[in-house]
């Protein structure tokens, strides 16, 4: 008596072959890196810095290398976010003005680069005018960023970031977005939801 086994032995093959050819979604082995552009539309100029990423502890890890990648005006932009919201601070530096090249917080070149692309603005004339001081983290009030990111959209530049304001044993959040204008070398505030104690 004959047995036939052809046609299951066709199904085994066919089931090999069919499971072979499928990947696993979310198994891409490319490097990822955390300065993206956008995702869709090729023909735009879309691209995010995530200049500190949340980490369990506040603040986030500050990401050196991404911030050696930063155009003038997006590190004048960090350096700006570096003098409203601290990243561990011990009273001279704090780990985001030391990151972005600029010595001492409220030193001579994070005070100019400031003023450069922010000659108008108000709160950049008065963190500038308090030397961009923030108190050391672990004080009875201090201020850490969890996360920051700048996301370039060309003449428009967005701001994303979550700040913990900690004040005598209460703790507050501040979130962006923030929004901006950057034309003819000079940021333009649309919205910003830090320092808004500071009269426009």
């Amino acid at each position: 008596m004959k047995t036939h086994h052809a046609p299951t032995l066709f199904f085994i093959l066919f089931c090999f072959l069919v499971t072979a050819c499928q990947s696993p979604r979310g198994t891409d082995n490319q490097p990822q890196d955390s300065v993206t552009s956008d995702t869709g539309d090729p023909a735009s100029q879309q691209r995010m810095y995530d200049i500190i990423t949340a980490t369990h502890e506040t603040p986030g890890a500050v990401q050196d290398s991404i911030i050696r990648q930063l155009p003038p005006h997006l590190r004048a932009l960090a350096a700006f976010y570096a003098a409203m919201g601290g990243t561990s601070c011990d009273g001279e530096h704090c780990l985001l003005t030391t990151a972005l090249g600029l010595g001492k917080q409220g030193s001579s070149a994070h005070k100019e680069l400031i003023q450069q692309f922010f000659p108008t603005d108000s709160v950049a004339k008065t963190v500038i005018g308090q030397d961009c001081y923030l108190r050391p983290s672990g004080a009875s009030s201090f201020s850490d960023y969890v996360y920051l990111s700048i996301v370039d959209l060309g003449d428009t530049v967005k701001v994303d970031y979550k700040l913990l304001q900690y004040q005598q044993g209460k703790k507050n959040w501040t979130e962006g977005p923030d929004k901006y204008i950057f034309v003819q070398g000079k940021f333009t505030k649309i919205q910003r939801n830090l320092w808004t104690f500071v009269n426009e």
